[in-house]
């Protein structure tokens, strides 16, 4: 049905609903990419390194210690 209103519009709707679906498939494609930008970007934050892979690679970021120490008893 919608498609039967839209072919039966004249040309100036047709081209407006054109422009409408491609200005609207956009805000989706930007926040995707940008999603995968970030992905990328940060590929190797929660990475471990062992000695060997430091020791081979010397550009491999360091490791990190992000244990966190809770005392139990004072």
């Amino acid at each position: 049905m919608c498609y039967q209103n839209a072919a039966s519009s004249g040309a100036k709707l047709i081209a407006a609903l054109r422009h409408g679906i491609l200005l609207l498939m956009f805000p989706p494609l930007l926040i995707f990419a940008g999603i995968i930008g970030l992905a990328y970007n940060r590929r190797d934050t929660f990475a471990e390194y062992t000695e060997a892979d430091i020791s081979a690679n010397p550009d491999a970021p360091a490791k990190e210690n992000h244990e966190v120490e809770i005392p139990l008893y004072d």
